[in-house]
């Protein structure tokens, strides 16, 4: 019996793999092991399932260290992960790992006004320092600036400044204009009600459970809250919100119409948590008065408008839940289609 055992633990060391190996160290942060495993040859590009490298990995679990030495050793930084889509530098920038978005830049990755932006909102002056590596135009720094002023982070400006940062034109709205956007709104495409602050002169949203934000005035319309790439733009008894591109409409409290509601008869043959062996994500669907509810790992829940007595959409994150009737979900977001089958109890 132990010479069996002692054969196949030596077969299980002889089928090991070298770059998953080093991808679970980086994540882990284990800088001794990856120093070992890279002088044994491991692959500095080994990737996932999901197109994540042992950089990759090392940088979303803020590994300073272990990313240095990968990036010393020649690994690449322009990864984008297949799951959430974010790229490497987001991560370090996210993460506020200064050193390792100099080395990161240094490679010759770029950066976006959009994450110049991001960057001031975290109010990290050494992390916008090392931003500014990267050369942005006129109009992005101007912007960047602007964003510093809008959520009065002095610091922030003056590093800004100091690198050439034209001075922005602020626009002043008056306080009676102002005044008539306060409010509470809703919408029917995303399940997250919105205050509208007003106050000392200026605008502030504020989501559900969030902090307010200090809203900028780009007309006596249109506000922005740069940090967050979010834009405001006010109309008769509502706005539209704009984030990164997508548009959705709120109305004030009390004006939206009636949700379109199903057979809770159809509702509970739906209702319990999905699994998919192609992304680590749970889905937690639940019906309540003729309304579905869909609720992934970590997200917040959200009412889905029913297409059918199968299809269910929600648009705000351009999403479609199909439901075959037999425990499958087919989720269709963003041109990609992923698979959910219900976990039995």
């Amino acid at each position: 019996m132990k010479l069996f055992l002692i054969i196949v633990l030596a077969g299980m060391a002889l089928f090991a793999d070298p770059g998953e190996d080093l991808h679970t160290a980086a994540r882990r942060g284990q800088l001794a092991e990856v120093k070992k495993l890279l002088e044994a040859g491991a692959p500095l590009e080994w990737k996932n399932q999901y197109g994540s490298t042992p950089l990759f990995m090392a940088v979303f679990n803020r590994h300073a260290e272990v990313a240095l030495l990968l990036l010393e050793k020649g690994a690449n930084p322009n990864v984008t992960d297949t799951f959430y889509k974010s790229s490497l530098i987001d991560g370090a920038l996210q993460k506020q790992l200064t050193e390792v978005v100099k080395a990161v830049l240094a490679k010759g990755v770029t950066l976006t006004g959009r994450q110049l932006n991001m960057t001031v909102g975290m109010g990290n002056a050494a992390l916008l320092q090392a931003a500014l590596q990267h050369k942005f135009t006129p109009a992005e720094l101007e912007g960047a600036l602007k964003a510093a002023i809008t959520v009065k982070k002095d610091d922030m400006a003056a590093v800004l400044r100091k690198a050439g940062a034209p001075e922005p034109k602020i626009e002043k709205v008056a306080a009676e204009t102002l005044a008539t956007y306060a409010g509470e709104y809703a919408s029917q495409t995303i399940p997250v009600p919105i205050k509208i602050l007003h106050e000392d002169g200026q605008l502030k949203i504020q989501a559900e459970g969030q902090q307010a934000a200090p809203l900028s005035a780009d007309s006596a319309t249109e506000f922005s809250f740069a940090p967050a790439n979010l834009k405001v733009t006010f109309k008769k008894d509502g706005f539209t919100l704009n984030q990164n591109g997508q548009n959705m409409e709120f109305v004030r409290k009390g004006m939206l119409p009636p949700a379109k509601k199903t057979d809770m008869a159809v509702l509970n043959k739906y209702v319990g948590e999905y699994g998919s062996t192609e992304v680590p994500l749970k889905l937690d669907v639940t019906a309540v008065d003729g309304i579905m509810y869909v609720q992934g790992t970590g997200q917040p829940k959200f009412a889905m408008a029913a297409e059918s007595d199968t299809v269910f959409t929600l648009a705000a994150v351009n999403g479609k839940l199909t439901f075959d009737g037999a425990g499958a979900i087919k989720l269709e977001q963003n041109g990609r289609t992923l698979t959910f089958t219900k976990v039995a109890k």
